[in-house]
């Protein structure tokens, strides 16, 4: 059993939560996708979601870990009627940098709590979330190139 003060519980929980939160939003985008027939759309966005689950877990496990039981804060809302890839790019882009800000806030707070399990934890997913911002970044570039064609953005994520 690996030791989790009571400041960093509620930040972890919260983690987790906003990890599923994002997984909920790629899948919905997946789902846009998928009911216009932009397979690799849907399948770059499915990926990412998965992604985001694998988080939650690796979270969740930490808790498991720390005996604590799993309790996830409410879900905020989850955007759907999607009307342009533009629309999706921005909420990528945003999701991608808030994800960072708060794994940022959760790691730090575990370093100057010393705790050392948690910030080891953390800061590998760290890593992973700078290259994701990145990937939001790259996605944002192709559907400008793209210019609005979704069968062209579609191709170049195939």
């Amino acid at each position: 059993m690996i030791p989790i003060s009571d400041t960093l519980i509620p930040m972890l929980q919260r983690q987790i939560s906003h990890e599923l939160r994002n997984e909920l939003v790629y899948r919905s985008v997946a789902s846009w996708a998928a009911t216009k027939w932009l397979k690799g759309i849907q399948a770059y966005f499915s990926e990412q979601a998965d992604g985001e689950a694998s988080h939650a877990k690796i979270i969740m496990g930490l808790l498991a870990d720390a005996n604590e039981p799993l309790a996830i804060p409410n879900i905020e809302n989850i955007p759907s009627g999607f009307t342009s890839c533009e629309q999706i790019a921005s909420l990528y882009v945003e999701i991608e940098a808030s994800t960072t800000a708060v794994l940022e806030t959760l790691y730090f707070a575990a370093e100057a709590d010393r705790a050392v399990g948690i910030s080891n934890v953390i800061q590998p997913m760290l890593t992973e979330q700078i290259e994701e911002e990145g990937s939001s970044d790259r996605f944002t570039k192709l559907v400008d190139m793209a210019g609005g064609n979704l069968i062209l953005l579609d191709l170049a994520l195939r």
